[in-house]
């Protein structure tokens, strides 16, 4: 079993037809528990609290004469998914692909699908004092409305304790 917290703040920036948004997060508070099956898969969960800074400008599509407008505030989402992990070698160093699921709530009210995946390098420290790992994913979130896919990548570095 392992704990792990640690994610990299990004900024983003998203265009689709007629609205652009930029973004500025602020570091993600992350909880996760994961249950090693052996020493390549691993199962496990995690919980995140995120909070970021938006900025959009929303424009009228073609045939519509409304007005464009800017938008701007703070946003909160949380996070709760399901993961699993394959570290790719049964070695203290080892490469891993990782996969998950889950449902985020916008703003407390707005529930919403997602998932998730990424690939990166996980490194296991000497006596069982636990690991670092660094990775980069993506994630994507179902939003009927949205006129694209809703989604971002995200840098992140892992530093967890075995018990």
């Amino acid at each position: 079993r392992s704990i792990s917290t640690a994610d990299a703040p990004r900024p983003s920036r998203h265009e689709a037809g007629s609205f652009r948004a930029r973004s500025r997060h602020r570091l993600p508070r992350r909880l996760t528990a994961t249950r090693n099956l052996n020493d390549c898969f691993a199962i496990g969960a995690d919980a995140t609290l995120a909070e970021l800074e938006y900025r959009a400008s929303i424009m009228p599509g073609s045939g519509n004469a409304g007005a464009g407008f800017d938008s701007h505030g703070d946003m909160e989402s949380l996070a709760l998914r399901v993961h699993g992990t394959w570290n790719l070698l049964a070695r203290p160093l080892t490469p891993f692909l990782t996969a998950g699921v889950g449902v985020i709530f916008l703003d407390p009210t707005l529930a919403r699908f997602s998932y998730g995946a990424g690939a990166g390098l996980r490194f296991e420290l000497p006596r069982n004092h636990g690991f670092m790992r660094a990775f980069v994913g993506g994630e994507w979130i179902e939003i009927s409305e949205a006129a694209s896919r809703v989604g971002y990548v995200q840098f992140r570095a892992d530093f967890g304790v075995r018990f």
